[in-house]
């Protein structure tokens, strides 16, 4: 026994001993908020640790290797810029810590200079009133956000949901259909599994937190060309993949799913590539012990993967690929109840209903970045963005009779019926140019146009017919119905063109938009046992151009 103990602690002692004898690194880049160009010279100091430290080379870059695992905070410093301090920047084990910072220019007097460095970062901000910037780390030891990039804004002020089950942003009483979710220069109606249709929010975000390089969320007072929301806007940035590494790899598994990541480097380092693929936990699980031992009805069976590669064209223009796709399904089977009390020695039937669920979602856009040296920066995207939507509801009637005990002792379906169907697919294609340049150091002219076209936006949707009775005090007496729910079918088919117009600087915004559209509605309703159907047909199409003139003191 003396032995087993002492050999078990031979081997505690080894693993720390190994465990503190590992090393990992940090790299990353450092440009300028205005002109996003790269910075040459920064310093870059681990707070910590100052006597390690780094420079950036012609592109921006720094690299800090031989670090000991842990969580640091990086100083970056140049002048004629203010000085940033970078927190929760945590080191692991054979890994390279992506960092990206912005400094902002400051203007120094010759008598003297007194410099501050804010805890949290500023710089680049939509809002400098009512924008937080988050990153991967914040987000991860986030208590309760479960990696999930939406959950942890909800406790922000000004920000509420609508259960614990979702993450819905409710922002200063506004619908969740009113927050515009942006990634790399992509405008993504909802990053969640098992979305519903026209809303943002969802039980699952599919947006995997290893890629994420900062979050800037703004509750308002955001620029025009993010006018067409009415209460928020997230612009998510996906961190780019190691330009160090020909291939480097993570796979974990947590609550939001088991998942791997890979990246590397492109053409000796000119470009670089990552890609996350992710499975539900509860699916994983449910492969590894089986359903049974869960005691679950309903296993959530999604996956979702995510891509971006970046490559240098020049010294001045990038070339950018990012896509994110996510599959969901699940099939929740309503259950009898086996043993109830009140029914014992009694027969009767009862209605269950089985919910089947299906939907792919995807978004994918590949811009062309180009810097006009110290003065702006261009960005051209060409984007796609795409929906399906498939639920069933089948309901079947079952034939009980239990025992005297109350036990159910057999169970016989009469009928089965499709009460309702959601077949609905959306597609879209757009095109955004977005442009800022300096004209002095206290004016900054910012233009932009979006042109936004349907591919296909149909909508199917069946009901089946209903009767209902209601017996209002409870005698057994039926004094209302039956009433009759006629059943139908209603479809749509939605055509729109737009194009939106951006002008921007430090006074004034203006915002024009011209868009067209037309409906096509077709509804048939029959009710049961009988042969009455009413069919209504609609076309409308409308053409609107609306010019606004924002004012800004």
């Amino acid at each position: 026994m003396l032995l087993r103990s002492t050999f078990i602690l031979m081997i505690v002692a080894t693993s720390l001993l190994v465990a503190q004898q590992k090393k990992g690194q940090i790299s990353g880049q450092i440009i300028d908020a205005a002109s996003e160009e790269p910075l040459i010279g920064v310093n870059v100091v681990l707070v910590e640790k100052p006597s390690i430290g780094a420079s950036t080379d012609a592109k921006g870059n720094f690299f800090l290797s031989n670090i000991d695992v842990g969580e640091y905070s990086l100083r970056a410093s140049i002048i004629g810029y203010e000085p940033v301090v970078v927190t929760n920047v945590v080191v692991s084990t054979g890994r390279s810590t992506k960092v990206k910072i912005k400094l902002q220019q400051t203007t120094l007097q010759m008598e003297g200079v007194s410099v501050q460095a804010d805890y949290f970062r500023k710089a680049g901000a939509l809002s400098t009133i009512s924008t937080t910037s988050l990153d991967a780390a914040e987000i991860r030891r986030s208590p309760g956000s479960a990696q999930d990039m939406q959950r942890i804004v909800q406790n922000l002020p000004g920000v509420s949901n609508s259960t614990d089950q979702r993450n819905d942003l409710i922002v200063r009483g506004g619908a969740p259909n009113e927050n515009l979710t942006v990634m790399d220069y992509i405008e993504i109606p909802s990053t969640n599994h098992y979305p519903n249709q026209f809303n943002s929010g969802g039980p699952i975000n599919m947006v995997n937190v290893d890629l994420i390089e900062d979050i800037q969320f703004s509750t308002g007072g955001f620029p025009v060309q993010y006018g067409d929301k009415m209460s928020s806007v997230m612009n998510v940035t996906l961190r780019e993949g190691d330009r160090r590494r020909q291939f480097a790899s993570n796979t974990g598994l947590n609550f939001a799913g088991f998942s791997t990541v890979m990246e590397g480097t492109l053409n000796e380092g000119k470009g670089s590539w990552i890609i996350s693929l992710r499975q539900s936990f509860l699916e994983t699980l449910d492969k590894i012990i089986g359903i049974s031992t869960l005691g679950l009805t309903a296993i959530p069976k999604y996956w979702d993967a995510q891509v971006k590669v970046m490559y240098d064209l020049s010294s001045t223009q990038k070339l950018l690929l990012s896509g994110i796709y996510g599959n969901d399904k699940i099939f929740m089977s309503g259950t009898l109840k086996e043993t109830n009390f009140q029914k014992a020695g009694i027969s009767d039937s009862v209605g269950v209903s089985n919910i089947d669920f299906k939907s792919q979602q995807y978004a994918y856009g590949l811009s062309l970045k180009s810097l006009w040296g110290t003065k702006g920066f261009s960005v051209l995207t060409l984007s796609a963005l795409g929906n399906t939507y498939d639920a069933v509801n089948r309901s079947e009637y079952t034939f009980r009779q239990y025992d005297a005990g109350g036990r159910l002792v057999q169970s016989n379906i009469i009928d089965t019926r499709q009460a309702f169907q959601n077949n609905s697919i959306e597609a879209i294609l757009g095109l955004k140019y977005e442009m800022v340049y300096q004209l002095h150091p206290r004016h900054e002219l910012s233009l932009g146009a979006q042109y936004q076209t349907v591919r296909n936006f149909d909508t199917s949707v069946r009901f089946d017919a209903d009767t209902a009775r209601y017996d209002l005090n409870n005698d057994g007496i039926f004094e209302l119905g039956p009433i009759t729910f006629p059943g139908g079918l209603i479809e749509n088919h939605l055509d729109y063109a737009m194009i939106i117009f951006n002008i921007l600087n430090k006074e004034i915004s203006v915002r024009a938009r011209v868009w067209r559209t037309s409906l096509f509605r077709q509804l048939h309703t029959s009710q049961p046992r009988t042969v009455n159907i009413i069919k209504h047909n609609r076309s409308r199409s409308m053409r609107i151009t609306e010019i606004s003139v924002i004012t800004v003191s």
